[in-house]
């Protein structure tokens, strides 16, 4: 499973640079300001970041679906608070809300499956 664990995971973050790249460009459209100072970064997240504690596969997992859950709280709340006053955004965050849905649904169907194997 660990195998199949760190290709999920190297897709997703592949996956999460994009959609960086997406919104700091969308950013620097409506005349936004970018935070330069990475330290800044963990200031104005919603998430947070959860450093790994345990290298345990199913922690991975669990502490991976927990960052997929809190980001799709978050681009839902995005959805509704740009609703259609400004569809490039509102369309943008709708393609990205996509996506972490599809990792949170992975990572889960990883996490079962290791759950399987572990109770044979």
């Amino acid at each position: 499973m660990k195998d199949a664990v760190i290709a999920e995971l190297v897709q997703h973050a592949a996956d999460e640079l994009r959609h960086a790249e997406m919104i700091t460009s969308r950013i620097v459209q409506l005349g936004g300001v970018l935070l330069q100072d990475p330290r800044e970064w963990f200031k104005w997240s919603s998430c947070g970041y959860e450093a790994p504690s345990d290298s345990y596969v199913r922690s991975i997992l669990e502490q991976n679906i927990r960052g997929e859950q809190c980001a799709i709280t978050v681009y839902n709340q995005l959805i509704q608070e740009v609703g259609f006053k400004d569809p490039v955004t509102y369309n943008l965050v709708v393609q990205i809300l996509q996506d972490e849905v599809m990792h949170e649904e992975d990572l889960q169907a990883l996490l079962e499956d290791l759950s399987a194997l572990t109770r044979k």
